[in-house]
């Protein structure tokens, strides 16, 4: 009789199966293994479950108390949905620079209303050594970029609104030297800059842009997204997103690469309507020539929203500690 077969038990009329010693220590060590990984993703879900609960509310709604209620937050924050605009950016100009060697900021956001932000300056500043988690927020109004990542810091965001920011470089985000940017399902809407990186404007080594949305930016050069020339270098990866709309009054409506040493890896990405002087649907490089989009999107009559899957959901409650 061969391992691990069935037979008949004639007196039971049953199948039985038949194990050796070797299949009976794989089914002592297999399933507690399987059963101990199920158990501590049950746990993992639970203690999520209940911090996504209860949240921490900014009460009176001022950005002035935004600052010290992420002071007190020991470098993790779960955010009650709240608006802050006009009267309310009591400390406007002032930009949150977080003590915290890694801060990670989430908006409890259940009915789509998210934590708004609508104030002149500049946002949040991630200092030298420093990483910013942040997600579910709606930043507007900034006039010196909304979020300016300063070397050798981090910034990853995911699910955030740039919406009407401006600056001289990034309207929305600015990476300075030697930082990484990591961006997914983010949208970017009618930010701008007087000179280049209407959205996004890089010098840091690495950025990587997964999922995202470019609408209606404007600079000079690099309407959604401008990559300095600098003597180091520097690795960009678009993947998955849409440019639309996006222009640039010279070159690179949508992606300006303006070096020979910029590595650029893209991957279904989709562009329309974009306008420059070059007509490049795709990223404009230092060398004159255009670098095309996989694929052609349609000319969006409102400006979309995405949402969490069910499976990015389990990812990032399985794998967001990895980050750090």
């Amino acid at each position: 009789m061969l391992p691990g077969t069935c037979t008949k038990d004639s007196n039971s009329r049953r199948l039985k199966l038949t194990y050796t010693s070797v299949h009976r220590k794989a089914l002592r060590i297999i399933p507690s293994s399987i059963m101990f990984q199920f158990l501590l993703l049950v746990l993992t879900m639970k203690l999520h479950i209940a911090h996504a609960q209860s949240c921490t509310r900014v009460d009176p709604p001022t950005l002035s108390n935004l600052h010290d209620t992420v002071d007190k937050s020991r470098g993790l924050l779960r955010l009650c949905p709240f608006k802050i605009s006009g009267d309310n950016c009591d400390v406007e100009g002032q930009p949150y620079v977080s003590e915290f060697r890694r801060l990670q900021m989430i908006c409890m956001d259940s009915d789509n209303s998210g934590c708004k932000i609508d104030c002149s300056g500049r946002h949040f500043e991630v200092d030298s050594g420093k990483q910013l988690f942040l997600e579910g927020f709606e930043l507007r109004g900034a006039t010196d970029s909304s979020i300016n990542v300063k070397s050798r810091a981090v910034l990853i965001s995911k699910y955030n609104k740039f919406v009407r920011n401006k600056a001289v470089k990034g309207g929305a985000i600015k990476s300075d030297k030697n930082s990484r940017v990591q961006l997914q399902f983010n949208e970017f809407f009618n930010n701008e800059a007087d000179d280049s990186g209407g959205a996004l404007y890089m010098e840091g080594m690495f950025v990587t842009v997964s999922g995202c949305s470019f609408v209606e930016n404007v600079a000079v050069n690099g309407g959604g997204i401008y990559v300095a020339s600098l003597q180091e270098s520097r690795r960009l990866n678009v993947v998955q997103s849409t440019f639309a709309s996006n222009s640039a009054t010279f070159n690179g409506a949508s992606i300006h690469l303006d070096g020979s040493n910029i590595f650029y890896f893209e991957s279904k990405n989709l562009g329309c309507d974009n306008a420059d002087p070059a007509d490049c649907n795709g990223a404009f490089k230092s060398d004159v020539t255009c670098e095309e989009f996989e694929g052609v999107c349609e000319s969006p009559t409102a400006y979309p929203t995405p949402r969490k899957s069910l499976i990015l959901y389990f990812q990032w409650i399985c794998c967001h500690h990895i980050i750090y």
